[in-house]
């Protein structure tokens, strides 16, 4: 690995610099795996150092779970990723990794959209029953700022997915993409890891699920650099049997997934959607732009039946009030809308959850 970064230019920086060029160079003639020490490091802040050299106790931890992504992606062939890309669970061929072998090969899963190798019938994925079995995907981020989706099942049980084994995640570039889809992250650290319970029920994550509507389900890759995705399961309780099965994961840029995002989740007609549209999802909204209606509706349910006007009925449309509706205010559905119009506020809030604690700003 090439010197990381110092905490502040000196008259030492040259000499590192030319320190960094006989490493590249070395490991290239020798043809050995090399580290970016200063990748490494890209859009931390100066809580990782001790003084203008040396790390903190985080700073080490982040600079070994860098080494780790690199120790358990392939040697030879190390899977590289970009916008578009998917990685599915072929062990061999994308750096795939796991805990203890306790992970099963399905050749043909019903329901999942990973190529099969027997058949159309169905697609290759790998599944366990066993609670803190770890799978990892360990990866190279060509580029900033793209956003992760599993495409995974839970049954029975708690899932959780990290990032980078959980640890705190450097800034955002600031791209103006980015400035403008994270919304309230954009002046924050990326959430490193996401939690599904799926107690005594199934659950699916991949962008065509429930929880892909509020960014639920999605991970933020915010450096170019190496990285872990770690999946697993808990124990929650639940009665029946657990399964986790896991298609793969999915990487597209932030822009990309603001365009696919307006398009899937606010469709439009030149129709009124009740009896007619078919909901994607709880929460979604439709536009209903035939000559003289633009209406807005809004599904509260999965049925035709299940849209209500946003436009022409107050009960229905978004709500608002002079207070945070965090703790205050129960949300009507999955994806319920709510401006705190307090003084000095105006902040727009959307449902995660039914329960009053589930709003989370939207601006």
């Amino acid at each position: 690995m090439t010197p990381p970064p110092q905490k502040q230019y000196n008259f030492n920086t040259r000499l590192l610099e030319a320190y960094r060029d006989a490493v590249f160079n070395l490991a290239e003639e020798f043809g050995l795996m090399c580290i970016n020490g200063v990748e490494v490091f890209k859009n931390v802040d100066s809580t990782y150092f001790s003084d203008n050299v040396h790390f903190k106790d985080v700073g080490y931890k982040h600079l070994a779970s860098k080494i780790t992504s690199r120790i358990l992606s392939n040697l030879k062939t190390p899977t590289s990723v970009f916008s578009g890309t998917n990685i599915v669970t072929r062990f061999n061929d994308d750096g795939i990794k796991f805990r203890f072998n306790q992970w099963g090969i399905n050749l043909s899963k019903s329901g999942q959209n990973t190529p099969p190798l027997n058949s159309y019938s169905g697609g290759y994925v790998t599944e366990t029953s066993q609670y803190n079995e770890y799978l990892y995907f360990s990866f190279y981020s060509e580029v900033d700022d793209l956003v992760i989706t599993p495409n995974i099942n839970v049954t029975n049980a708690k899932l959780t997915v990290d990032l980078d084994h959980g640890l705190p995640q450097p800034q955002y570039t600031f791209d103006d993409r980015v400035w403008r889809d994270t919304s309230p992250d954009r002046d924050a650290k990326p959430g490193s890891s996401i939690g599904i319970d799926a107690l005594d029920k199934s659950i699916w994550l991949d962008r065509l699920s429930d929880f892909d509507v509020l960014s639920s389900c999605r991970i933020h890759v915010a450096t170019k650099g190496w990285h872990t995705v770690r999946v697993w399961i808990e124990e929650n309780g639940s009665a029946g049997d657990p399964i986790l099965t896991v298609a793969g994961i999915n990487f597209i840029d932030y822009e990309t997934a603001k365009l696919i995002d307006d398009y899937r989740y606010k469709r439009s007609g030149n129709h009124n959607p009740i009896g007619r549209v078919k909901p994607l999802f709880v929460g979604e909204e439709f536009l209903d732009a035939s000559q003289g209606e633009h209406r807005w509706y809004k599904s509260t349910g999965l049925n035709t039946n299940d849209w209500k006007n946003m436009t022409s009925t107050p009960e229905d449309s978004v709500h608002s009030g002079n207070e945070s509706p965090v703790n205050n205010v129960t949300p009507r559905y999955l994806g319920d809308e709510y401006l705190d119009t307090s003084p000095g506020q105006y902040i727009w809030y959307k449902a995660t959850g039914t329960a009053s604690n589930s709003w989370k700003p939207i601006n």
